[in-house]
Order: structure tokens, then C-alpha cells, then sequence
């Protein structure tokens, strides 16, 4: 029996994926294929490639002072951040460069939004594989590949289980980061990223390059106090939230995962890199309460 795990998006808070595959590896569960989308693409690719506990050691390490340096601006019309670093960590977590090296079985999910279409990375060059499934549309630059734009997988499919049935898997453990999400008014008086961010000329540049394109559209009147400080960037966030936690209903009907974890990371910011820990710990207790359903189905005692 194939089994498989389909890791999901959702920016920082798959830091819960770390905490998911620590969980299964203390029951000694391993698996021969892995899909992601988004960040899932990039922790599924460590784990494929044998560097998972290398990278929840560098992940605990992070903290807000390593933002500027993680969330590098891209000063483009394209996007507001790079995602460059996202590269040079799997260079230092893993050593394969091409998917195809990888000892695992492995697809980064992308969508080339200049055919409408989902690309499913199975060989080829990892880091751009990668480097496309997690440009967030609107937030990262996406990868422009001859006549392919490649953004984000999770305009299409948030939590990559058809993709892996379609390597062959038998059994599947998806991961869903964002069906659990907080209302608007369940989040007023709570800090947003680039509230916490301690004032350093090296961080002001990119919360002010951020804050200022926001303050510049809001879409909301002053006396309507609960919404007045979303900017572009949380609508857009919020938005897209909506439509792929609508599209992961859909997908795991059709796909049929076998378990779905889903973690509560409603306290982690899609940009919240340094919460690390919050999230390591709500990947590795949804998992938990998992386990005697996983072991029914999988025959362990």
C-alpha cells in the first residue's frame, strides 16, 4: 500500500506541518509520496528530501527581528515580496536540487494563471518548482516560465489530494491549514504582523513600503471601526482564504483523503514566521487526536 500525505497552504502556518509529520514519525509512519501546495510544497519537499528535523531546529530559532531578511521586498508591480529566502533554507535543510533526486516521490503544486491551469512539479528544477507554488498572488512575485505565470497552487488546489492519487497513492493524509479562520470581529484588537515588528531602520523600510500601499486603499469609511484598519492586503487575504477553504470541501470529496488533519492555526498570520512554536504545537496535537483513527485504518496496535 502507497501512502501519501497532501500538505496544504497557508503561508506561516505551516509551521503545523512540522508538528503533523513529527506526530506520524513517533508512530513510525512513513510515506512514499508526498504533494504540496504552497508552503506545504516547501516542507514536503524537505521531508522528501531527509531534512525535516534540520528545518523545525532553524524554524525554532527564527524570530520577528528575522522578518526583514525573510520577507524581502520585491519592488515590483507584480508583488510585494520575493520569496527568495524560501531557497536559500532549502539549501541549507537539503542538498538535491532536481525533484527528480529527491528519495521520495514528490509534486509541488502551481498554477499557471495564464492558461488557467494546475502544474504539477514532478521533476525538473526544485527551488523554481518550489519558488512558484508558494507566490502568494498579490503578495509574492510569481515565476514567469516561457509562456507560463506561476502563482500560488492554492488558487486551484489548496490541499493537493487529487495529486496524489495521481502518483499512485492508496492512502492519504491530507493537511488543511485553512478551513478554520477567525471573522473580522473575532480578530479586532489583535496585532497584525508589522504592529509587533520592533522599530529598526532596516524594518521600517519594508513595514513602511507594506503600510503605506495599504493605507492608500482602504476600502471601508472611518466611523465603520471594525473594519477601518484592513487594508488591501487583508481583504485580498481574506478573500482568497473564502474561496479555498470552499474549493478544500470540494477537493476532499472528490479526492476522498483517507485522514484529514486540520490544525486550529487561527493565531498565526499567513507573514507570522516567528511563530514557530505556536504552530509546531498545533500540528503536532491535531495529529494526536488523530492517532486512533490513523492506527484503525492503517491495522497498528
Amino acid at each position: 500500500m502507497k501512502k501519501a500525505i497532501a500538505l496544504g497552504g497557508g503561508g506561516a502556518k505551516g509551521y503545523a506541518h512540522l508538528g503533523v509529520l513529527k506526530a506520524l514519525k513517533e508512530l513510525d509512519i512513513h510515506f512514499d509520496i508526498v504533494t504540496g501546495t504552497s508552503i506545504g510544497s516547501f516542507v514536503g519537499a524537505v521531508y522528501a528530501g531527509g531534512g525535516i528535523e534540520k528545518l523545525e531546529e532553524i524554524s525554532l530559532k527564527i524570530n520577528i527581528t528575522d522578518l526583514p531578511r525573510i520577507l524581502t521586498p520585491a519592488f515590483s508591480k507584480h508583488g510585494l515580496l520575493s520569496g527568495n529566502y524560501i531557497n536559500q533554507l532549502l539549501q541549507k535543510v537539503i542538498t538535491q536540487e532536481k525533484i527528480e533526486e529527491l528519495p521520495i516521490k514528490y509534486a509541488a503544486v502551481s498554477v499557471d494563471i495564464n492558461k488557467g491551469e494546475t502544474v504539477s512539479f514532478t521533476k525538473g528544477n526544485l527551488g523554481m518548482a518550489i519558488r512558484s507554488s508558494i507566490a502568494i498572488p498579490g503578495l509574492f512575485t510569481p515565476v514567469i516560465d516561457g509562456d507560463r505565470f506561476l502563482v500560488d497552487g492554492g488558487v486551484m488546489e489548496p490541499v493537493p489530494v487529487n495529486s496524489a492519487r495521481k502518483l499512485g497513492a492508496d492512502f492519504v493524509v491530507a493537511v488543511d491549514l485553512i478551513s478554520k479562520f477567525k471573522t473580522f470581529s473575532e480578530e479586532a484588537g489583535t496585532k497584525g504582523i508589522l504592529d509587533d515588528l520592533p522599530f529598526k531602520t532596516e524594518i521600517d523600510h519594508l513595514s513602511d513600503y507594506i503600510k503605506k500601499l495599504g493605507e492608500t486603499l482602504y476600502l471601508f469609511e472611518k466611523d465603520k471601526k471594525l473594519f477601518y484598519d484592513k487594508t488591501v492586503v487583508d481583504i485580498v487575504q481574506r478573500i482568497s482564504v473564502i474561496s479555498q477553504s470552499r474549493m478544500i470541501e470540494n477537493q476532499i470529496q472528490l479526492g476522498n483523503p483517507d485522514i484529514v488533519i486540520t490544525p486550529d492555526v487561527t493565531e498565526i498570520g499567513v507573514l507570522d514566521f516567528h511563530k514557530s512554536k505556536e504552530g509546531i504545537e498545533a500540528g503536532y496535537k491535531a495529529t494526536k487526536e488523530k492517532l486512533p483513527e490513523i492506527k484503525k485504518l492503517l491495522k497498528i496496535c
